[in-house]
């Protein structure tokens, strides 16, 4: 290539440089410090490709709660109702870094998952799933999220895989200060 086109490509690239960073910088600018016609092409610009929505990481919970599981490992081997991730909550407390914290926002995602059932299913003030809303609550959010779960906790806490498991979640409705106990049906392996 010849000293000529190099220049070009040279000058080209640090014209591109220039104009991607000042599109930026205009679209981050707060409204009082922009020109509404130059913020107006900054957005063309920028959002196609850089804009992402922060319910994408994090919506907002308006569930609060716990699980509590009880296992079936043989008709001799069973356990009393335990919360599988209480002790992973204490520990997660003292110990950001370790999968603790995986432990902890796996139950808090299975609560989301499961109000958004609980909602689709209007199943606030029963207590229990309905026998028939259980076709529904098969083919909806949370079903196999928890049973996964259920499987890993068995897995996790007692290297072996239940017979059945049962699983009830406290739940309480940040906004309203509702309180309410759901039993789900049992879960067979």
């Amino acid at each position: 290539m010849h000293l000529k086109g190099k220049i070009l490509w040279g000058k080209l690239a640090l014209l591109f440089v220039i104009s991607h960073f000042t599109f930026i910088i205009l679209y981050a600018l707060p409204d009082a410090f922009s020109n509404a016609r130059l913020k107006t092409y900054s957005t063309a610009y920028v959002e196609p490709i850089f804009t992402q929505k922060w319910s994408m990481f994090a919506p907002c919970p308006v569930i609060d709660g716990h699980a509590e599981v009880r296992y079936v490992f043989n008709s001799d081997d069973s356990t009393v109702w335990l919360r599988p991730t209480e002790h992973a909550k204490f520990v997660h407390g003292w110990t950001k870094g370790l999968h603790y914290g995986e432990l902890v926002l796996a139950e808090s995602n299975l609560i989301y998952w499961l109000s958004l059932d609980i909602d689709y299913l209007n199943l606030e003030a029963e207590g229990i799933v309905a026998d028939e809303k259980l076709n529904a609550f098969y083919q909806g959010y949370s079903y196999f999220k928890i049973k996964d779960y259920l499987l890993g906790n068995a897995n996790y806490l007692f290297q072996k895989r239940p017979l059945t498991a049962e699983i009830r979640f406290y739940l309480r409705d940040v906004v309203t200060g509702e309180e309410h106990l759901l039993l789900l049906p049992s879960y067979t392996y």
